[in-house]
């Protein structure tokens, strides 16, 4: 069961309007500071064709889509164009270490880095089962500090 890629597409932009500093970790994080939900950082490119790939196959799908609406604040870098190339790929670099994309990212809302991945994931229960984890321990990163 999928959504279109246009469905997700205007979802995205959507999110991306109503949130006008999200394509920045920064921002993102605040929401995450607000919402208390971890944040999902998708390291991507414009040229990247298994970015998407992973779109069209893996974060189209109902439940990754639902996932991703009610559980994160989102967070899209692009790495090779646009405003904040330069600075999205300082940061992948500097704090993880890699420049493969795609590259995805749950934070914990204290900016805690609780799961990263590159490359694809086959298939959408696989996907949903690293966000699990992530959930999980986001959960136990807020346990701790309590």
């Amino acid at each position: 069961m999928s959504i279109s890629l246009d469905q997700y597409q205007k979802l995205k932009d959507k999110t991306d309007r109503a949130k006008a500093n999200a394509d920045r970790a920064a921002g993102a994080l605040e929401r995450a500071a607000a919402t208390g939900k971890p944040v999902f950082i998708d390291f991507t490119g414009y040229t990247c064709i298994n970015c998407r790939w992973m779109e069209k196959k893996i974060f189209a799908d109902k439940s990754v889509f639902r996932a991703f609406q009610e559980r994160f604040v989102l967070a899209q870098l692009y790495t090779d164009g646009g405003e904040f190339a330069e600075g999205n790929q300082k940061l992948q670099i500097e704090r993880f270490r890699t420049i493969a994309l795609p590259y995805y990212v749950i934070l914990a809302p204290d900016n805690t880095v609780l799961a990263t991945h590159a490359g694809i994931v086959p298939t959408p229960a696989k996907f949903l089962a690293w966000l699990d984890h992530g959930t999980r321990l986001t959960a136990l990163v807020e346990k701790s500090a309590n």
